[in-house]
């Protein structure tokens, strides 16, 4: 008896030892986090992200005045961390500057995502250990642990859109303040918190509609939108695949500045665009039928439009499709290179000529195919090609004007560029000019020259 009574201490011993066993291989997949914010799982236990640096907080990771670009999440060395819901690990690294103790190479990855209305981001994990590698995950899994940075925690951040930040950098903690401020926008990083709490997860994990995807056949797309689309979700946008956008700002009728001429939802588009990481540009419908200077209607573009035609935006648009009936092709023509040079001359950047296909092959001369084209031809089928007209070519083509855009209510005007993403940059504004003013007079006085700031004028252009 004896004997039994301690092989069944023993067996008691084994079976809690099991279960013990079992409790923390359950936690490692994430069984126990917590699932506690709009249906998203945490990324880490405590879920406690108020203690160290919030997006948009001013810091000095390496002693220069920056902008976090994601959330700090608490956590204590070796804690795991979890994924949000169903999804894919798309990168994976164990040696990322910066997510390492005392700021050297450390562990990070990014994970993309799927909302419940079917737009995809992506969320970066930094300061991790054995990062989890690239492939299918489950919600709750775990996707690495907390490494001994100091103080220890988890960074996070999320990038709404399937494409990563406009400048390239996939890892991307932070921006300084004088980047911030020329750019004027986060480069698609958005407040992770804030974004979480406005979605939903998806229910089945990547099942993302083929017409929200970049397209089946791997094309970069955009939109143009105005006043008439209304109140527009730029999350949505980006989420669904469209990597770049137009805003219309000013209208020629009433150039002046009335409020028909002016689009009210403008500045609002403009930043909405570029804070997911979308390329916007501004664009202005031309009125030459009514007789409009086309210099006049240029500086009253580039009054309304001026902040938004500089670096991180795409070039500025002229809109043409009206005025061939009372001016003529030579004379419309003209008044079309009028205000493109004009707008260059104020601001130093070249605008693209948007035009539909019939106005490209029949009312503008071969004058105008020394600028850009975006063409419209709406054959709502983008494995055709569109009529350029005497163009050889297009940059932009609209090829629906009964596009259907998560986060657009009503249709939208839809456009493919012509060439790959990472190569949309080249049409984005890279230096910005303006002009000064240098003046010089020489006089002579008993031989000896004088320079004196006078009459004779000089201007150069000088880049920013």
């Amino acid at each position: 008896m004896p004997n039994q009574a301690v092989e069944s201490s023993q067996e008691f011993a084994m079976r809690i030892l099991v279960i013990t066993v079992i409790m923390l291989a359950l936690l490692a997949q994430g069984a126990c986090a917590n699932v506690d914010l709009n249906g998203w799982i945490m990324p880490t236990e405590s879920g406690e992200h108020n203690k160290y640096v919030a997006f948009g907080d001013y810091y000095s990771p390496t002693g220069v005045y920056s902008l976090h670009l994601g959330q700090d999440f608490e956590g204590d060395t070796g804690d795991p961390v979890y994924a949000l819901a169903d999804g894919e690990v798309i990168e994976s690294n164990n040696a990322v500057g910066g997510y390492g103790p005392g700021g050297t190479s450390g562990g990070a990855l990014i994970a993309l995502f799927t909302t419940s209305d079917g737009s995809q981001f992506k969320a970066l994990y930094g300061h991790i250990d054995n990062p989890h590698p690239k492939g299918a995950i489950s919600a709750g899994d775990v996707l690495g642990y907390i490494n001994n940075y100091d103080p220890p925690h988890l960074h996070f951040g999320i990038h709404s859109g399937k494409d990563y930040p406009i400048d390239g950098k996939k890892w991307r903690g932070y921006i300084t303040d004088v980047e911030y401020q020329a750019l004027g926008h986060t480069y698609g990083w958005i407040d992770p918190i804030q974004f979480l709490e406005d979605y939903s997860p998806a229910n089945d994990g990547l099942d993302v509609p083929e017409q929200m995807s970049t397209s089946a056949n791997g094309e970069t797309l955009g939109i143009d939108v105005s006043d008439h689309q209304g109140s527009i979700d730029w999350y949505h946008v980006a989420g669904a695949g469209y990597s770049f956008a137009f805003v219309k700002a000013t209208e020629g009728e009433g150039w002046t500045g009335d409020a028909a001429a002016r689009q009210q939802n403008f500045e609002t588009n403009m930043q909405g665009a570029s804070s997911v990481g979308m390329l916007v540009g501004a664009y202005h419908f031309a009125r030459p039928d009514l007789g409009n200077s086309a210099a006049d209607e240029a500086r009253w573009f580039v009054d309304v439009a001026g902040d938004h035609i500089k670096p991180g935006y795409l070039r500025p648009v002229l809109d043409i499709e009206v005025g061939a009936d009372t001016l003529g092709n030579v004379a419309l023509s003209r008044w079309v290179s009028e205000w493109i040079e004009t707008v260059i001359s104020e601001t130093g950047v070249e605008p693209l000529i948007y035009t539909s296909a019939d106005y490209a092959g029949n009312y503008l001369d071969a004058s105008l195919t020394r600028y850009d084209l975006w063409v419209a031809q709406w054959t709502y089928d983008t494995t055709t090609s569109p009529n350029t007209g005497i163009w050889d070519e297009c940059v932009f083509w609209q090829y629906s004007d009964e596009g259907s855009v998560p986060g657009i209510s009503g249709n939208v005007d839809l456009d493919i560029f012509s060439g790959w993403t990472s190569e949309l940059s080249d049409f984005a504004i890279a230096t910005a000019s303006t002009n000064a003013q240098i003046t010089l007079t020489l006089y002579v006085h008993e031989g000896s020259a004088y320079g004196l700031l006078e009459a004779v004028s000089r201007t150069i252009l000088a880049c920013n």
